[in-house]
């Protein structure tokens, strides 16, 4: 069997949507993704989109429950500390 590569062991090129992981959990600098949207002016929706087949077997409520925390610790109102 071969090893178990996880994303943040991976060239961004070598990523697929199967490994993305909830927000703050993966490799991206989520602080300095927000701050770049923040100064292009973006404010407008953000969403979880769950790919990983071993995420979405969980059950629907946990899901639900632990995607609601990855987005309010990721995306926060402008005034709220990071």
């Amino acid at each position: 069997m071969p090893p178990v590569l996880t994303p943040s062991s991976r060239a961004a090129g070598e990523l697929t949507d199967s490994q993305r992981l909830f927000p703050g959990d993966g490799a991206l600098d989520r602080t300095s993704f927000a701050d770049a949207l923040a100064r292009a002016g973006y404010a407008g929706p953000v969403s979880v989109e769950l790919f990983n087949p071993e995420l979405r077997a969980l059950p629907a409520g946990e899901i639900a429950r632990l995607s609601h925390h990855a987005a309010t610790r990721c995306w926060t109102l402008p005034e709220a500390p990071r």
